[in-house]
């Protein structure tokens, strides 16, 4: 069957089975990417079932989390070793996980910022938010390449 056409899995049993796949593929660093390639489904597929299938987004933010930990744990033994390449985890590190180590989007969500309390949301909350601009921000580079920036919205946002 064509990745486009590939049904989410209707039986709990099942759904537990590919959860549990997807957090053990967290835990190893995996990206997105390689997620869906693990499960034999294609990238677009795999968010299209994050955006349709809450409890597959709350075990993809985790599995987020335990990758961006795995990372952050490769690059504490590189710099205790001092073995690696400092500029390429940097790069893997702004490029991978930018909603935590820098791409300057135009936008920016922080306590600080007056509009909102983000500080009053729980953990969960805020990263279904950073989820969300994640996917937000990589639709409109999919879809709209030659188009320049995006609006970046009300400021504070």
């Amino acid at each position: 069957m064509p990745h486009g056409e590939t049904p989410y899995p209707k039986s709990k049993d099942a759904q537990r089975r590919l959860f549990d796949r997807i957090i053990r593929a967290g835990r190893d660093g995996k990206s997105h990417s390689q997620i869906a390639e693990m499960i034999g489904i294609g990238r677009d597929t795999l968010q299209n079932w994050i955006v349709e299938q809450p409890d597959l987004s709350r075990v993809m933010t985790l599995a987020d989390d335990y990758a961006l930990a795995w990372w952050e744990s490769l690059g504490q033994r590189q710099a205790e070793t001092k073995e690696g390449n400092s500029s390429v985890f940097m790069f893997i590190m702004k490029n991978r996980f930018d909603m935590d180590y820098g791409k300057d989007t135009g936008f920016a969500l922080s306590p600080d910022s007056g509009d909102h309390e983000l500080a009053a949301l729980s953990p969960e909350t805020r990263n279904a938010l950073r989820a969300l601009l994640r996917d937000a921000a990589a639709r409109d580079h999919r879809t709209e390449p030659d188009q320049g920036p995006a609006d970046p919205g009300p400021a504070g946002l």
